[in-house]
């Protein structure tokens, strides 16, 4: 298992939460509020981003991680939490990989 695999199946954040990152304007406020109401934690950044985030547990979680990760599907493989979670993810912790 390579330090990234390794990394992944002990952070779990993707697993447990939903995140999201995108682009804020004013015309968004709305948008904000309403997942805000629903439960979201939402960050704002100073470059004009958004990130919110939601307790949204995949169904393949278990206790001792993930239940089909040998098999699970390329989205999750291919998926970068850091984007999302940024330092949250155990992955912004690796050396020269970004």
């Amino acid at each position: 298992m390579s330090e990234k695999q390794d990394l992944c199946k002990q952070c779990r954040k993707c697993c447990e939460k939903m995140g999201i990152h995108t682009r804020y304007t004013d015309a968004d406020a709305d948008a904000i509020n309403f997942y805000m109401i629903r439960g979201f934690k939402v960050f704002f950044e100073p470059d004009g981003f958004v990130k919110m985030e939601i307790n949204f547990p995949c169904p393949h979680l278990t206790k001792d991680g993930c239940d089909i990760y040998n098999a699970r599907p390329v989205v999750c493989a291919n998926y970068d939490g850091r984007k999302d979670f940024g330092d949250d993810c155990l992955w912004s912790k690796m050396k020269g990989e970004k």
